[in-house]
């Protein structure tokens, strides 16, 4: 009622790609989202970290890591299309570089890169691709995380959670 009130239409929310009503709720309690009225409109504000991975194996090949894609509750899948192989959601109080650790544990269980680069922060403002009708804006601060050769996985990883698995491989 809240987010229609504020002419958010959840028609679509929770069909094909696109997270439900309980997601956004769970990231609001979280405090991974924040939602705030901006020109009479309803804005959701995220802090991420977007993680580029690399690996350069013992025969002297150099990989990078995407995540291929999402299969979500119900079987619904979303492709992934965006910069880092890693991304993760800002905690209250979490600074960006506690977040890009935490997400190569909870992702790839790697929890010592042989090295992790803050590189820049991006500011952006657009029309959510998880909540239909919602406009997002993202303050996304960018890593790049080497891994050593003994943590290369030539299958790739997965990151299993309640809701969703996520599958990340190799290019």
């Amino acid at each position: 009622n809240f987010l229609e009130a504020h002419g958010v239409s959840t028609q679509l929310w929770g069909t094909g790609a696109f997270k439900s009503v309980e997601d956004l709720l769970a990231e609001v309690v979280s405090g991974e989202t924040q939602l705030f009225a901006h020109d009479g409109a309803l804005r959701r504000a995220v802090s991420s970290v977007a993680i580029d991975v690399v690996c350069t194996t013992a025969d002297g090949s150099t990989h990078r890591l995407i995540e291929s894609k999402q299969v979500l509750s119900g079987g619904r899948e979303r492709v992934r299309d965006s910069w880092g192989a890693v991304g993760e959601k800002m905690l209250p109080d979490e600074d960006p570089l506690q977040a890009a650790l935490r997400g190569l544990v909870e992702e790839l269980e790697i929890s010592d890169p042989a090295k992790l680069t803050q590189l820049h922060t991006t500011n952006e403002e657009r029309p959510s691709l998880s909540y239909p009708g919602l406009i997002a804006h993202y303050t996304t601060h960018r890593f790049s995380a080497e891994l050593s050769p003994d943590q290369f996985r030539s299958e790739g990883f997965v990151e299993v959670q309640g809701d969703k698995t996520t599958y990340f491989e190799w290019s």
